[in-house]
């Protein structure tokens, strides 16, 4: 299952995200969105909490922590097993992934040394569960999720060639 869902609570096997021929589909983009949630959803309450997305992220990080030093770097999440790089090179669009997944790394590396540690990356993924809290009422709904998550906003530009 985490190969699925690697790419920084990474969303996407992407042939589910767009077509070969076309620009993103909005609808196979939000499938494909609420199936991480679901993922992310261990209780399946439609609620994502805040223990959940942090074990989440937390079997993410493992996952990606390729040499098992603590740290993730932009070469072990591009290195990650997801389907996402290899469509994103198919498409043309292999700088587009590494400047939005640098960018995204950047945002979440709090101390500036280039690499995320546990809890940068937990701490990252709950702040950007909160934000897409759309009504602000403390909780994060699979929809809300689907809506206004930040990695599935970065994997939809990735994908936009258009």
């Amino acid at each position: 299952m985490l190969r699925f869902l690697l790419p920084l609570a990474l969303v996407a096997a992407p042939a589910a995200l767009a077509d070969e021929a076309g620009p993103v589909r909005k609808e196979a983009a939000e499938a494909r969105g609420a199936e991480f949630a679901m993922a992310i959803d261990a209780d399946g309450d439609g609620i994502l909490s805040d223990r959940e997305t942090a074990a989440f992220a937390d079997a993410v990080f493992a996952a990606i922590d390729a040499d098992g030093d603590g740290l993730i770097d932009l070469d072990e999440v591009l290195a990650a097993p997801t389907d996402l790089a290899a469509f994103v090179a198919f498409r043309g669009r292999s700088d587009a992934l590494r400047d939005e997944l640098t960018a995204f790394l950047v945002t979440l590396d709090v101390d500036g040394d280039r690499a995320l540690t546990e809890a940068e990356h937990r701490a990252g993924l709950l702040g950007a569960g909160r934000d897409a809290d759309a009504d602000g009422d403390g909780t994060l709904t699979r929809g809300e999720f689907v809506e206004g998550h930040a990695f599935a906003a970065l994997v939809a530009r990735v994908l936009d060639d258009g």
